[in-house]
């Protein structure tokens, strides 16, 4: 797959439409939405359904793609007892749990330049009514005072660029929800164990409802141009747009999709892009590829929905994270509908 980013670009000042430098603005946007996300992850959501859910297929879902954005060098194993019960749970919500852990061991690993990383994660029964879900990294480990803070909201060892603090914050709200446990197992120099204890259950995934999206959404081979300053993020986003037989180009902020938009325009089937980001934001964005190539279909991605945001020019507008199949049935869905605008 080809992996185009556009051209370096130095800085400019510019001005938000409330007289705030881009810059401060999109701080303030992404101080929001991380509060709003911590609400989200903080209390109980009525509307996420919880049912009987197959925790194997929700880790392979995770590893493989763990594995197409990781580090090449870091080995992750996943080891599934045989025969393991099924959970009750939300497994978009269980997925992000599994995600957002891996996340915190690889960067782990990364920070240190541990020679052999690698991420283990083991799936097994513990009596008779609770899945035990393993993930363990030989990174740097930590103390007793980091340890016994990990879970607190906003707390990070990472700089303020690469770090919010509110990856295993919203892992213990979610497994919490879930009517399990999490705790974290580590001593300097000895790696890291998170433990999950989940409820199990005896009955079955009905299956529509198993997470194979895989098979079950709908592929394609054209050209995307996916924008988005978070790397994390980024990263796997493409990764689920790849899984679905796209090529991606990706831009790191509003300015570079423009510039890689103008240069690849003839290729791109759909753009993709995430509503806050510096320099120019994903209205503005928005507003300019409506003004200059109405007819190609525009995704909006964005942690919170609503307020006084004109989204209209938008193809489609998806809530922070989508699953994978509610990304390619929208992109497919998009590119294959008519232009509201001829060329």
């Amino acid at each position: 797959m080809t992996r185009t980013r556009g051209p370096d670009r130095p800085s400019a000042i510019g001005f938000s439409r409330f007289g705030m430098p881009l810059a401060f603005s999109h701080s303030a946007e992404r101080g929001a939405d991380m509060v709003r996300q911590l609400m989200l992850f903080a209390r109980s959501d009525a509307s996420a359904r919880m049912e009987p859910t197959d925790l194997v297929a929700c880790a392979e879902l995770t590893v493989a793609i763990c594995r197409s954005t990781f580090d090449a060098a870091i080995r992750i194993d996943l080891i599934a007892e045989p025969g393991l019960p099924h959970v009750i749970g939300n497994a978009g919500q269980l997925q992000q749990v599994l995600l957002n852990v891996r996340l915190n061991a690889r960067d782990a690993l990364t920070d240190a330049g541990t020679k052999t990383p690698r991420i283990e994660v083991l799936l097994e029964r513990t009596g008779t009514d609770v899945v035990l879900v393993s993930v363990r990294d030989n990174g740097p480990g930590m103390d007793e005072a980091t340890r016994g803070r990990i879970f607190y909201p906003f707390f990070t060892t990472k700089d303020a660029q690469h770090g919010t603090g509110l990856g295993l914050p919203s892992v213990l709200a979610i497994v919490t929800d879930h009517r399990g446990t999490v705790r974290c197992e580590s001593q300097p120099r000895e790696g890291t164990t998170i433990r999950i204890e989940l409820p199990a259950t005896t009955e079955s995934v009905r299956p529509d409802v198993v997470p194979d999206t895989k098979a079950r959404a709908p592929r394609g081979t054209e050209t995307v141009l996916l924008a988005d300053d978070e790397p994390l993020e980024r990263d796997a986003t493409r990764s689920l747009l790849e899984r679905g037989g796209y090529d991606v180009l990706e831009a790191r902020d509003g300015a570079e999709a423009l510039a890689t938009f103008a240069e690849h325009r003839a290729r791109i089937a759909a753009v993709i892009f995430d509503r806050s980001m510096p320099e120019l934001s994903g209205e503005k964005v928005l507003g300019e590829l409506a003004f200059t190539a109405p007819e190609v279909p525009v995704v909006m991605l964005s942690g919170h929905l609503g307020g006084d945001e004109d989204w209209s020019s938008a193809s489609a507008v998806l809530h922070k994270p989508t699953d994978e199949a509610t990304l390619l049935a929208t992109i497919r869905a998009v590119i294959d509908r008519p232009p509201r605008f001829e060329t």
